[in-house]
C-alpha cells in the first residue's frame, strides 16, 4: 500500500531525497515571503492613509 518501508526511506526518497526536500524548502521559503510581503503592503497601505486622513483634518 505505501511506496515507502520505512520513515526513512521516505527521507531518502530513493536517493532523491536532498532534491526533493531542498525543492519543498525553497517552495515554503517563498509561500512564506509572498505572505509577509502582502502583510507589509497592506501595512503601508494602511499607515499611509492613515496619515493622509491625518493630514485633512489639520486642514480642516
Amino acid at each position: 500500500m505505501f511506496q515507502f518501508d520505512s520513515f526513512a526511506e521516505f527521507i531518502a526518497m530513493g536517493k532523491h531525497g536532498p532534491y526533493v526536500w531542498s525543492a519543498v524548502g525553497l517552495f515554503v521559503v517563498v509561500v512564506a515571503a509572498c505572505l509577509v510581503s502582502i502583510k507589509w503592503q497592506k501595512w503601508r497601505l494602511l499607515a499611509s492613509e492613515k496619515r493622509i486622513r491625518a493630514r485633512e483634518e489639520l486642514r480642516r
